[in-house]
């Protein structure tokens, strides 16, 4: 994989992880008592911020300047095996609970998804496929800001509704 080439893409994608994580905290300060009493609000801004460390961390390993492939391809499927292990328990008592709807489901499960593609374009890397690692690695950051986004929409306008 030429790390030089996506840049620009994880410049931008660094970025924009770094700002929305910091809009969530600025939301979730504005009302942290309500958000640590509801555990759908405190799992919904907790899974938001996660995805998008994790986008953070992709970005910034992919610009870390003169890194090897063996070295970036080994941080990035160790990042997304991590966040698939950590989460993946997490998911299955969300998915276990009853009052969760569908969408919780399928929202999550976009989470799920970019990691799991975090994973397989860290193998990619390794195996020198380089097509197949950047559609991973954009796979990955798409799913990952779509769940980000949606989380965080549902959460935002869950307080909104309350205040």
């Amino acid at each position: 994989m030429n790390a030089p080439d996506w840049q620009p893409y994880f410049l931008f994608t660094g970025g924009a992880a770094a700002a929305l994580i910091g809009l969530i905290f600025v939301a979730m300060s504005l009302h942290v008592s309500q958000v640590m009493e509801n555990p759908d609000w405190r799992g919904r801004a907790r899974g938001s911020i996660s995805v998008l460390y994790f986008q953070l961390l992709l970005a910034i390993w992919v610009l870390v300047p003169g890194q090897s492939d063996v070295i970036l391809g080994a941080e990035i499927a160790f990042v997304g095996l991590f966040a698939v292990i950590v989460t993946g328990p997490r998911l299955w008592r969300i998915f276990e609970h009853a009052h969760f709807e569908r969408t919780v489901m399928l929202t999550y499960g976009l989470a799920m998804a970019s990691y799991a593609a975090m994973v397989v374009a860290g193998l990619a890397i390794l195996a020198r496929q380089a097509t197949l690692a950047g559609g991973m690695l954009t796979l990955s950051t798409v799913t990952g800001f779509t769940f980000a986004i949606v989380s965080a929409w549902w959460f935002l306008a869950r307080i909104g509704e309350t205040a």
